[in-house]
Order: C-alpha cells, then structure tokens, then sequence
C-alpha cells in the first residue's frame, strides 16, 4: 500500500531520506512535496517544492514528515495534526517545553491523529517503552562526542554536563532530539539523567544508554557515524525516518 508523504522541511535529512526513497523500489514512501523557506532554491532530487503550509495541505498527504527543526515543529506539527493528518517527526527536543507538548498532545486528540516519534539517532526506544510498563527505576543517557562538536578545547575526556534532560535539551540544543526521545520512552524529561561529555579520542558520536527496573537491565552502546550530507547529523536519523513512514503500511511491523 503507497502513501503520500508531504516533508516540513527539505535540508540534509530530508535530502537523504528521497535519496534511500529513488534507491528503493519496493518502498510505500511516494514524496508529494516538502515545505521550504525559499522554494525557489534549486534541490537535486525532484520533490515538488513548497512556499507556504496550505500549499502542503492541498496535496491532501497521507502523512507528513517532519524534519525541519524544532521551529518548524512547534509553528507546523499542531496543525497538521488538527487537519488529521498523522504526524511523523524527528525533533523531539521541542517537547522539551511541557507547553509545546501539551499542546502537540491537545492537538492530536482534535484531530484523531496521532504523532510519531522517529527514533532518529539514539535506539532500543521500544524495549525501553516496553520494560517502562512494568517500572522503571533508573535511565541514564551518556551522550560523547569530539571536542569540536561541542564547541569545547578539551585534551582528555570531560563531563560538561550531568542532570535532568529536560535542562540538557536547553543547554544542548544539539544532543536535545536523542536526549528528548530515551526520556520519553522511560521515565519522563525531568526523572532522565543525561550525561553530555567531550573525548578528544572519540571519532564518532557515541551514546550509552543504561536502564534498571522490574524488567531487569538494559546496556546500549551505539556509535553514529555522520550523514554524508551534514556531519552535524547522524546518518541512520534518515534511514530511521523512512523506517517509521514505511511501518505505517506494513503488514508485519518490527520494531
């Protein structure tokens, strides 16, 4: 079954989900247009590209992705959820406001559409929801990465950061989307202790994510390695968003 995937935004993770889209011919996704700030900006891959939101509503997309930013999610994911449209998004660390959140979650239930978390660059968020039914008594998020990539001049391994990841996504807008994603699925933004360090040694983004509870413990390690379109971001936050859009039209659905 195909569906009509309308994009907010249409920058480096957009690029690369169309790119793993034209590479696959088995997949649902058929990209009907994405929301930009300057449509008239050449792109490389043909996605019809949009100057203004009611534009997006017109093409009547089955679903809409969001991968623009936490503005773009705040000014726009409402909305499409009020106008039924299900909602896939990427920045997470917009819910970081518990406004914002409640009012994502206001909107939803007006418009019987429900929003989707992508897990973008962290993992194992379905065991962590999972083993969350049952208890949780700790969830701590290790976020490690270059110096540089942190905006810091450190020569040995440095904790900057250690506290609720409510406050890490305020004071690390960049680790806010994986930090926001493991709170969530566990024990909520203010009980999630996230732990933001810079090693000169690392050559990747790296993350650490232990969780203790009834269920037992759960020990993640994942190193990410860059997008080839934007070093910023990871390469597997795309590939993890066409997962979440490809799921909705499955018959057999993992993860």
């Amino acid at each position: 079954m195909s569906q009509r995937v309308g994009l907010l935004g249409f920058g480096a993770i957009a690029t690369s989900l169309a790119e793993l889209v034209a590479r696959d011919a088995a997949t649902s996704i058929e990209l009907v247009g994405a929301m930009v700030r300057d449509s008239g900006r050449r792109r490389p891959l043909p996605v019809p590209l949009l100057g203004s939101f009611d534009e997006l509503l017109e093409l009547r997309p089955d679903v809409v992705a969001e991968a623009a930013g936490h503005a773009a999610l705040r000014a726009y994911g409402p909305a499409c959820l009020r106008a039924s449209i299900p909602l896939v998004l990427l920045s997470v660390g917009a819910l970081a406001g518990a406004a914002f959140e409640n009012e994502l979650r206001a909107a939803a239930a007006e418009g019987g559409a429900a929003a989707t978390i992508a897990s973008g660059g962290t993992g194992a968020l379905d065991m962590i929801a999972s083993a969350a039914q049952g208890g949780l008594d700790e969830v701590v998020h290790t976020i490690v990465k270059p110096p540089t990539s942190l905006g810091v001049d450190v020569d040995a391994y440095t904790e900057l950061y250690r506290g609720s990841a409510r406050r890490a996504a305020a004071e690390f807008p960049q680790n806010a989307n994986i930090a926001a994603a493991v709170a969530l699925a566990g024990v909520g933004l203010d009980r999630s202790t996230v732990v933001v360090a810079a090693d000169p040694d690392a050559t990747t983004n790296r993350q650490v994510i232990d969780v203790k509870g009834a269920f037992g413990s759960l020990h993640v390690d994942i190193d990410n390695h860059p997008s080839p379109n934007n070093p910023r971001s990871a390469a597997v936050v795309a590939m993890s968003l066409k997962h979440a859009l490809e799921k909705r039209s499955r018959l057999l659905i993992i993860g």
